[in-house]
This record gives C-alpha cells, sequence and structure tokens, in this order.
C-alpha cells in the first residue's frame, strides 16, 4: 500500500514544480521579442 506521505510529498513537488515553470514562462514572456532567443516550445502560441 502506498503511504499518505509520499503522496503528499508528490503533490508538493509536483505544485512546486508547476509554480517554477509558470513563473519562468511569465519571465520568458514578459522579455523583449529581440532579445529572446528562437526556441520552438510545443504548445505556445507564435
Amino acid at each position: 500500500m502506498v503511504s499518505i506521505w509520499w503522496l503528499v510529498a508528490a503533490f508538493l513537488l509536483g505544485g512546486s514544480a508547476g509554480m517554477l515553470l509558470m513563473v519562468l514562462m511569465q519571465l520568458v514572456g514578459s522579455l523583449p521579442e529581440s532579445s529572446t532567443p528562437t526556441i520552438d516550445l510545443p504548445g505556445t502560441a507564435g
């Protein structure tokens, strides 16, 4: 049986990773277009 602590740890780690990813995407999106390297990420418009 999976311990509840493993589920809590996975949930917290996943949530923090998602938050960091969102913050990074917002920082990259706020930069001027000329200074950002051309990286084709799937799921991003443009």
